[in-house]
């Protein structure tokens, strides 16, 4: 059995038995919704922190109509209408797909540099696209 004196200013003193499972050497567990609080908390912002974005626009040389800014987290967007893209904050890997809902024949086009404009001309018509 571990006792813990805690002695205050006051000379009151409390003493603890380790014997409750509630208990370890360093004072009471923290209550388990904390810590999975703590968690995915941590976690949040630990993607928050990973994500690039991705941004397309109409015209040749991210120029023209500017789409949405999206995550480069995997998820297929819409590109239809769209004919250059640049990957912001960080260096994401795009690829395109002739089809929607990125199906049909698909365009590597690697791990681009950020800041950097990207036209695309593939010789068909983009419709989607991943970016990771």
């Amino acid at each position: 059995m571990l006792e813990i004196l805690r002695v205050y200013p006051t000379g009151l003193e409390t003493r603890v038995c380790i014997e409750d499972p509630r208990v370890t050497r360093t004072g009471f567990r923290p209550d388990p919704y904390t810590e999975t609080i703590s968690l995915l908390a941590a976690v949040l912002l630990a993607i928050q922190v990973n994500a690039q974005d991705f941004i397309a626009w109409s015209g040749n040389d991210c120029d023209g109509s500017e789409g949405l800014e999206v995550a480069c987290d995997g998820t297929c967007f819409d590109f239809s209408n769209r004919h250059s893209f640049e990957v912001l904050n960080a260096e994401g890997f795009v690829t395109l797909f002739e089809g929607a809902d990125c199906t049909g024949e698909s365009f590597d086009f690697g791990a681009e540099t950020p800041g950097e404009c990207i036209n695309v001309n593939t010789g068909t018509n983009i419709q989607s696209f991943i970016c990771t």
